[in-house]
């Protein structure tokens, strides 16, 4: 800290070692931690040029440059000028400070060292990456970078950023809690507008720990070879996948002259909302339709390593004629960086029926006597299956009661009736109906019933015929 403050002070003191116009670059160390910095002053003396012009483009080759004051003593006869600096290293290493030259005057080389970042006695590791170093044009490029610290109170901010020819998006910052340390990310999305090779300083990330930034972490320099589009990609066309999907705020069926939503919805995680493709101008008035004005909402969501962004329209419309609802077919073109080639989408919108409100009345009217007509009908027959299965359940009654043959003959004779067959059938035709539509057979009941009744025995053989009838009937199931 002392040989800070006695860098700063004579940083203000008049140079008297320069007896002679030139230009000199004084460091206050020459060892320095990644993510500090080095205090750099510039001097110069007897020199025409605006010392704030200089071109300090080879220092940030190595060095993220941030330019602190400028002072110009014209008073002095010597017209002494002075720059303050603080040049932060891209990289750990053996680096040498590049020459500056303003006019006919340059620097003098000098050497520093480089080394890993520490703190609480523990290495900072700063790590990067890039999606894709050869990206097409207006193709996203993602670069993201992480940072193990042993601070779990730190985090990772990000500074301002504008690049000529790029159109740049921040991440999410992010921190996640691991094994004594924690994992911070963050990053930006690039969108190269240009194509042609380039190198990218891109600005700071800031490393705070409990509210002050403690390091400036500066990420080396990035080579970009942004490929042309092909020439018969339009300007406006998308270079990245889009998704569309639609819906409709109404039910199956819409009237005519009523107002309705058609909702469509734009998608995608490579593009920026703003690129998303314009889809409007597919969808006009027509003799069917009528369009009204459009509601349209563009966002864009980062996350810590990627961005979706849609697009919401909300648009009104009302349909003139009966019919189905001619809504227009959506289709939306766009480049496909990995393919190399145009995809074309085709939307079909949700398909609905329209129908004027007095031809709505006239189905409902219709639908109404028709669910009545079967009501009806279900309900008639659902009294007639009661109304016979009471009936039979009262022979089945009688039929215990029966003291003879002559009674048993008229029970089934009753039955036959509720059974809607012959009631002058014979035994043997009673039992053929009952074996065709139920189980189970009742044929040896009836044998032993016919020779009980026509072969005069004892009327004990009667009943016990009788009682083997009851069985089966009571057993009674539908042949299936």
């Amino acid at each position: 800290m002392v040989r800070r403050w006695l860098f700063i002070l004579i940083c203000q003191l008049p140079t008297v070692c320069m007896a002679a116009p030139g230009l000199e670059l004084l460091i206050d160390k020459t060892q320095v931690q990644l993510g500090h910095a080095l205090e750099a002053r510039l001097h110069g003396k007897g020199i025409a040029q605006n010392l704030s012009t200089l071109d300090l483009s080879p220092l940030s080759e190595q060095f993220g440059v941030i330019v602190r004051e400028y002072s110009h003593d014209k008073e002095n006869r010597d017209s002494q000028q002075q720059l303050l600096l603080e040049l932060y290293p891209r990289a750990v290493g053996q680096f040498t400070l590049p020459v500056l030259s303003l006019a006919t005057f340059t620097t003098t080389p000098a050497s520093i060292e480089v080394t890993p970042a520490m703190i609480q006695g523990k290495p900072l590791e700063l790590q990067y990456h890039v999606s894709n170093p050869s990206p097409w044009q207006r193709q996203q490029v993602q670069i993201t970078a992480s940072l193990r610290s042993p601070d779990k109170f730190s985090r990772l901010e990000l500074d301002d950023i504008r690049i000529p020819g790029l159109d740049v998006f921040p991440l999410t910052q992010t921190k996640t809690q691991q094994a004594g340390h924690s994992l911070l990310k963050t990053g930006w999305l690039l969108y190269p507008l240009n194509s042609g090779e380039r190198r990218l300083h891109l600005p700071a990330i800031l490393y705070r720990s409990q509210g002050v930034v403690k390091r400036r972490f500066y990420l080396p320099e990035i080579p970009l070879r942004v490929k042309p589009l092909p020439e018969y990609i339009p300007p406006l066309m998308p270079v990245g996948k889009v998704d569309i999907e639609s819906s409709l705020d109404a039910d199956l069926l819409l009237t005519t002259d009523s107002m309705y939503f058609w909702n469509i919805h734009l998608g995608s995680q490579v593009l920026r909302a703003s690129s998303l493709p314009a889809v409007l101008r597919q969808i006009t008035t027509n003799g069917h339709v009528s369009f009204h004005r459009v509601e349209t909402q563009r966002r864009d969501h980062a996350t810590a390593d990627q961005i979706y962004a849609e697009a919401l329209h909300k648009v009104p419309f009302s349909v003139k004629r009966s019919g189905r609802l001619p809504l227009p077919v959506i289709r939306i073109q766009y480049f496909d960086p990995e393919s190399g080639k145009i995809h074309t989408l085709e939307h079909q919108p949700p398909a609905r029926w329209v129908l004027a409100w007095y031809w709505q009345v006239l189905l409902f009217t219709i639908a109404l006597y028709a669910l009545y007509r079967l009501g009806s009908f279900s309900f008639s027959r659902l009294a007639a299956f009661r109304r016979r299965r009471q009936q039979f359940q009262q022979a089945i009654t009688q039929l215990e009661l029966s003291e003879n043959c002559q009674q048993i003959r008229q029970t089934l004779k009753r039955i036959a009736e509720v059974e809607g067959w012959p009631g002058n059938s014979s035994l043997l035709a009673w039992a053929g109906y009952w074996n065709r539509r139920y189980q189970p057979s009742c044929m040896a009941s009836i044998n032993k019933l016919s020779e009980a009744c026509y072969a005069r025995r004892p009327l004990a053989d009667c009943m016990e015929a009788r009682d083997a009838l009851v069985e089966v009937l009571r057993r009674k199931k539908p042949i299936s």
